[in-house]
């Protein structure tokens, strides 16, 4: 048995090391093993079987401390690492914790898991002994069986237990603290923030205070929605499938968030897309859009939607705006075209890297950054200053089911509708029973010049905005 845990008195992590890895991923793709501070933790429930029993730590001797007996060493998760805590009269990683090394000889030893679950204070964080090979279907109840091993049933409101895919969409926690106990019922949820793109889904995820149980939808929804809380509001968040982009995948996503979580008041749909700069707005990359009602538009434009007549191409129809009570918040938010705090979960890249180009100039194919771009055809514009944060802007954003790496098809857009931004999910949104107000960060310019360099950063504006707009709206906001 390789080494998997050391002394924790200091709260120091450690490295994760666990020997049986067909175990673990069974416990993964049964929902045994959910996300942790880090990586992989039990849910609420022990199963019986064996962990190592282990010698007591030489330090624990040295300072004088109570040995653990076999009945109250318990197998734990902190910070992603397996160890073995007492758990008496103490929280994990406190001064008088102990925790210890596994040796390869020690032998296994059976312990009931009747005792652990007595103890409150041991449920949150079991991992099962890596010495174990026999599969077992665990129920709420936390008592094991070996009946059907490829079972498991998990959230008892009728959601469907975790896949081992969600470890690539979760990242570990930054300054969220995830939660241990079970998720809120899911009428405790009041907001709700929708994403397109992992990267956009990645950084919501940071914006969390709290992180609770993540679940999938129940039998019509394969929505997978990671719930929390930020400030005093609970959370619960959703991405658009993997390559599925537009506005009927967001209208169908969106839909089945309500359905799921009935008493959802205010809808945010969040991430990135492409600024649309005029001598008004002097937009850069990197700073945050907000839809926001102006002239005949509600917040959003759907441009593409409406008919060819031969006067030429008329758009119809008409999105509804975002919430009142949701527009009323933004009246304490900052200015349009002020500053914002300096991004916190993501590194600006750098004014040198943003450049806008002349709209009759096209990008250099052989190269997917603008590196061989000719920097004599950059338009001239004033130094920024965004080294110190993201501006915001509030007004009209255009919605769409096409790609625009187009100047003109950008500057036209500018000139019919008078839009700050051009996004591709919004339009889905407006007209459906999702309250929603859409925020994005500016990552392109909408020409061919678009690339990925400034994706991440412009994501973590939009979300950190969002963030602080969730924590801006007051605790009586909710209708009864």
């Amino acid at each position: 048995m390789r080494h998997v845990g050391k002394h924790l008195a200091n709260g120091e992590p450690v490295d994760q090391a666990v020997e049986d890895v067909q175990l673990r991923e069974w416990a993964i793709d049964n929902g045994i093993l959910v996300p942790g501070i880090g990586g992989w933790r039990l849910k609420n429930i022990v199963p019986r079987m064996g962990p190592k029993r282990v010698e007591p730590h030489e330090d624990l001797k040295k300072l004088g401390e109570k040995v653990p007996t076999d009945e109250e060493m318990t197998p734990c998760v902190r910070n992603g690492s397996l160890f073995y805590d007492s758990g008496i009269g103490t929280s994990l990683g406190s001064a008088s914790s102990s925790s210890v090394h596994l040796s390869k000889d020690t032998p296994k030893r059976p312990l009931s898991p009747d005792t652990l679950l007595s103890d409150p204070r041991r449920r949150s964080s079991y991992l099962p002994c890596c010495g174990s090979t026999r599969p077992y279907n665990f129920q709420e109840t936390g008592k094991a069986d070996s009946r059907d091993p490829t079972r498991f049933q998990g959230d008892t409101t009728g959601g469907t237990t975790i896949c081992s895919q969600i470890h690539a969409v979760l990242p570990p926690a930054s300054f969220s603290e995830i939660s241990s106990r079970n998720s809120l019922r899911r009428e405790e949820y009041r907001i709700g923030w929708i994403s397109a793109l992992k990267v956009e889904f990645r950084a919501a995820l940071q914006m969390l205070d709290q992180r609770h149980q993540p679940i999938l939808g129940h039998s019509s929804d394969d929505n997978l929605y990671v719930q929390g809380r930020i400030g005093i509001h609970n959370v619960v968040l959703t991405c658009l499938p993997e390559g599925r982009y537009g506005t009927n995948f967001a209208a169908m996503v969106a839909t089945r968030m309500m359905n799921t979580y009935p008493n959802i008041q205010i809808g945010f749909m969040v991430g990135i897309g492409g600024g649309l700069p005029s001598p008004q707005n002097d937009i850069r990359l990197g700073d945050v859009i907000v839809s926001r009602p102006e002239r005949e538009h509600g917040g959003v434009v759907q441009y593409d939607m409406g008919k060819y007549t031969v006067d030429g191409f008329q758009r119809t129809g008409f999105l509804n705006a975002p919430p009142e009570r949701l527009l009323a918040v933004l009246n304490i938010m900052p200015e349009h075209d002020e500053p914002l705090p300096r991004c916190r979960t993501a590194t600006y890249p750098g004014a040198q890297l943003d450049r806008l180009f002349c709209p009759t100039y096209i990008h250099v194919t052989s190269n997917q950054t603008c590196i061989d771009c000719s920097e004599t055809e950059t338009l001239k514009r004033g130094p920024g200053n965004r080294e110190a944060g993201p501006h915001v802007y509030y007004g009209t954003i255009a919605s769409g089911n096409m790609v625009i790496k187009d100047a003109g098809a950008r500057d036209l857009l500018v000139q019919k509708h008078g839009v700050l931004c051009f996004e591709m999910e919004a339009a889905g949104l407006m007209n459906t029973n999702f309250p929603c107000l859409v925020i994005r960060g500016v990552s392109d310019y909408a020409d061919s010049h678009k690339n990925d360099v400034w994706k991440k950063y412009a994501a973590a504006s939009a979300a950190e905005y969002a963030r602080s707009l969730i924590c801006a709206i007051p605790e009586n906001m909710y209708s009864k």
